[in-house]
C-alpha cells in the first residue's frame, strides 16, 4: 500500500503488531520554523509529519499544498509558498517585510485511504474520537462495512520574529475559516505557568465537544482538554517553548459509507 494512502500515527504500531509489515504514515502534519532563516524580510517554516511531534518522518510533496498564506500583528496579508523538499520536511517561504509576528496557515489537497478494521481501533483511541464515531463504527462493523475515508488536513502556526516585541496578536490570530482551524484566544502572548485560551473552529463557527491533545516540544507527555460549547479550552502549559495542539473532527459516514475527517493542528510558542 502506498505510503500516502495510511496516515496513521507510527506509535500505533508500538500498541499492536498489526502495523509491522505495513509501510504507514503518520497522520500529525505541524509548521516550525526553520532553523536556518533567509535573512530580513524572509520566513521560513518547515512543514514536517510524523508519528509524534516534533520528529518528522518524511517529506510531504509541495503538489499536496493546496492553499497556504500568512497574516501578521498589523492585520497585513503575506503569501506562503512552497520552496523546496528537503529530506524531512517542506520549506515554505513567505516575504513577511518588517512584521513582528504572523499567524500562517496552510491546506493539504484530500486523500483518501481504506483501513483494515483491527486497525480503526487504535485509530479512533489515539485520536479520542467521540462516543457517536465508535458507535457508528461498531453498527458499520457488524454489517461488514468496511471503513473508507477522506481525510483533510488544516495546519497553522503562530510565528514570533525572534527579537521582536509584540504585545497585541489579536490580528494575528485572525480566523481564516477553514473547515476545522485552532486558534490561540485573545491578544496577548502566550505564557507558562499562566491561564491560555484556544478555540476550535469550523468554517468560523466554534466547535463543541472536540478533544485536543497539547504536546510539548520536548517530553512525550500531552495534556489532553475538550471544547466547550463555545468551542474553547483553558489550560496553563507548564513549561515555555514550543507546543503543538493537535485534534481530529470526523462526520459521520452518510449512504455512501465513507468517513470524512478534518485534521487540524496549531504551533505555538510559549513565552
Amino acid at each position: 500500500m502506498p505510503i500516502t494512502r495510511l496516515p496513521l500515527l507510527a506509535r500505533v504500531a508500538a500498541l499492536a503488531a498489526l502495523l509491522a509489515s505495513s509501510a504507514v504514515q503518520a497522520h500529525d502534519t505541524w509548521l516550525q520554523v526553520a532553523p536556518q532563516q533567509p535573512g530580513a524580510g524572509l520566513l521560513a517554516l518547515h512543514l514536517g509529519s510524523g508519528g509524534r511531534y516534533p520528529k518528522s518522518d518524511g517529506v510531504i510533496s509541495s503538489a499536496r499544498v493546496a492553499r497556504s498564506g500568512c497574516v501578521d500583528e498589523a492585520g497585513q496579508q503575506h503569501g506562503l509558498s512552497p520552496r523546496s523538499e528537503l529530506p524531512l520536511a517542506l520549506e515554505m517561504r513567505s516575504r513577511i517585510g518588517d512584521a513582528k509576528a504572523v499567524g500562517c496557515w496552510l491546506e493539504l489537497l484530500p486523500v483518501e485511504l481504506t483501513l483494515a478494521p483491527d486497525l480503526v481501533q487504535a485509530y479512533v483511541e489515539d485520536v479520542r474520537a467521540p462516543q457517536a464515531v465508535r458507535d457508528a463504527w461498531a453498527r458499520q462493523a457488524k454489517a461488514g462495512i468496511g471503513w473508507n475515508e477522506v481525510y483533510r488536513k488544516y495546519v497553522r502556526i503562530e510565528a514570533l520574529v525572534p527579537g521582536a516585541a509584540v504585545q497585541d496578536l489579536a490580528r494575528a490570530r485572525t480566523p481564516h475559516g477553514d473547515p476545522l482551524e485552532l486558534l490561540p484566544v485573545g491578544s496577548q502572548p502566550l505564557r507558562a505557568a499562566q491561564p491560555v485560551a484556544f478555540q476550535a473552529l469550523a468554517n468560523g463557527k466554534p466547535v463543541a465537544g472536540l478533544a485536543i491533545e497539547l504536546v510539548p516540544l520536548r517530553g512525550a507527555a500531552g495534556i489532553w482538554a475538550q471544547t466547550d460549547a463555545q468551542g474553547r479550552i483553558s489550560v496553563q502549559l507548564p513549561t515555555p517553548g514550543e507546543w503543538l495542539l493537535r485534534s481530529t473532527a470526523f462526520d459521520l459516514p452518510g449512504a455512501d459509507n465513507v468517513w470524512r475527517t478534518r485534521f487540524a493542528t496549531l504551533t505555538v510558542q510559549v513565552q
